[in-house]
């Protein structure tokens, strides 16, 4: 009979834990489950088992995202819904953004609803009112050729 020594000790780089009493060992049948912290989705069963010596697969803990004031200001852009002060969001969620005053919506940029996928958000970008008239401008003044310029 081959028993399970105590479970993969979650360190916070795993960013889960399992919950109950540690023991030094554990008998062929013995469960164990797994919790994450605060925001992050487990991916996986919560529950792991101990099987000839080994545990089963244990889950994964999906990072949520952080929009941070330094990120938003970098791309000209702020929350969305000035009363939510939603700054953290789990895998999946979305968040909503709205150009800073003065500033309107760079036509390259990506949605303005940017959901949360592993810890990542792809910023919505915003530049310069007026930005896109001056090239525009530009362009329109600029077609002719000049052979001594």
């Amino acid at each position: 009979m081959l028993v399970c020594a105590i479970p993969f000790s979650v360190s916070m780089h795993h960013h889960r834990y399992f919950l109950g009493l540690a023991t030094s060992e554990y008998m062929p049948g013995a469960r164990v489950r797994y919790k994450c912290q605060a925001l992050y989705n487990m991916q996986g069963d919560e529950y792991v088992r101990c099987v000839n010596g080994h545990w089963t697969d244990t889950p994964t803990c999906i990072a949520p995202c952080t929009a941070t004031e330094e990120d938003m200001n970098q791309n000209n852009i702020q929350l969305k819904w000035k009363y939510a002060n939603k700054i953290y969001s789990a895998s999946g969620d979305v968040t909503e953004f709205d150009c800073k005053r003065g500033f309107q919506k760079d036509p390259s940029s990506p949605p303005f609803r940017a959901q949360c996928r592993e810890g990542k958000l792809d910023y919505p970008r915003c530049i310069p009112v007026g930005t896109l008239q001056l090239k525009h401008n530009y362009r329109k003044f600029n077609t002719h050729s000049c052979d001594f310029c």
